[in-house]
């Protein structure tokens, strides 16, 4: 489990430090802060620079046209105000540099990789960042899995049931699912009906209904709230990242929520990751936070107004104790 984030020369993130982080941590800020940007940094963090992760990070932007120069282009060249324009180096890890990722390209676009628990000015590293050809280092790849803002097809979710179902795990996505629909008795996914289609439809039986019902039947958030739990258990043993939490959940159910996902935090040893813009999912999650034995932590992204920063973005991190006070006074820290 990350308990601090470092990171530099990272799309909008010059030098970014968020000191302190807990279990279920929750990132708020307003737009273009680089909300989403810290769940890619963590997703390439958690694969070791994995050319294939970045690859579907830049598939999620619809930026994979620039593949002729991944490294170089999409993640050092993006304008900070700060930006030293002959620095090509990327770190992502915690703030003692003792666990990271790094990255570096010269002039000609070799490209270099780095992870492990060693100091990146380690001699070594140097000198392999010395050689005119591609080296790469990487260590084993921790979980994680990624909740974007869209709801993925059926069919992709059905491989993650299935994977669920082999554990005998799929009671607990049940009970999770009544939060929406407390009548619920199972869910299966079957091959679709319509001719000419492989893929494969979630159906779900209710108490007292003679029939199935397709899942897409009741809305956006059923199917939300289907892949949330899914992908928490893929992330077992290591992160699990949900962009903007609200999308197609009603604020009423959103404490439920947070209260299973603090649960399977604990469960599954995952660290979870979420953004929001919602102020009732802040609410929410400082509401369990504050009741729960995991530690959460609120994270508010925004721009340094110290004139030496230079609008820089910065990370103000809140423990329980504060969160405690923003709860009581409804300070604003969206």
């Amino acid at each position: 489990m990350l308990d601090s984030l470092h990171i530099k020369n990272f799309r909008c993130f010059e030098d970014l430090t968020i000191p302190s982080l807990g279990r279920v941590n929750l990132i708020v800020g307003k737009n273009s802060v680089g909300k989403s940007s810290i769940l890619e940094a963590i997703y390439i963090f958690a694969n070791r620079g994995n050319r294939t992760a970045i690859m579907d990070i830049l598939s999620s932007r619809n930026e994979f046209f620039r593949t002729d120069d991944i490294i170089k282009d999409i993640f050092f060249n993006r304008e900070c105000p700060n930006k030293n324009k002959d620095d090509n180096n990327l770190t992502i890890g915690n703030g003692e540099d003792r666990n990271f990722v790094y990255i570096s390209c010269d002039k000609e676009n070799h490209e270099y990789i780095k992870t492990g628990f060693q100091n990146e000015s380690d001699p070594f590293l140097q000198e392999a960042l010395s050689l005119k050809e591609r080296l790469i280092f990487r260590s084993e790849a921790i979980p994680c899995s990624i909740v974007h803002t869209d709801v993925r097809p059926e069919d992709d979710l059905a491989f993650l049931w299935d994977e669920v179902s082999i554990n005998s795990e799929e009671d607990s996505i049940k009970e999770a699912l009544k939060i929406i629909t407390p009548k619920l008795v199972n869910i299966i996914f079957v091959k679709s009906p319509q001719e000419n289609k492989q893929e494969r439809i979630a159906i779900v039986k209710l108490k007292g209904e003679s029939k199935g019902i397709p899942l897409k039947s009741f809305g956006e958030g059923m199917s939300r709230l289907l892949q949330i739990f899914l992908h928490s258990f893929q992330a077992r043993g290591g992160f699990l990242l949900i962009d903007e939490f609200e999308n197609g959940l009603h604020y009423s159910i959103q404490e439920d929520v947070w209260e299973k996902l603090f649960n399977l935090a604990k469960e599954l040893d995952i660290q979870i990751f979420a953004t929001t813009h919602s102020e009732d999912t802040i609410k929410a999650f400082c509401k369990v936070a504050l009741a729960s034995e995991e530690e959460g932590r609120l994270i508010a992204l925004g721009r340094s107004p110290a004139p030496e920063d230079n609008n820089r973005i910065v990370a103000i991190s809140y423990d329980e104790k504060e969160i405690a006070v923003i709860s009581r006074t409804g300070m604003e820290v969206r």
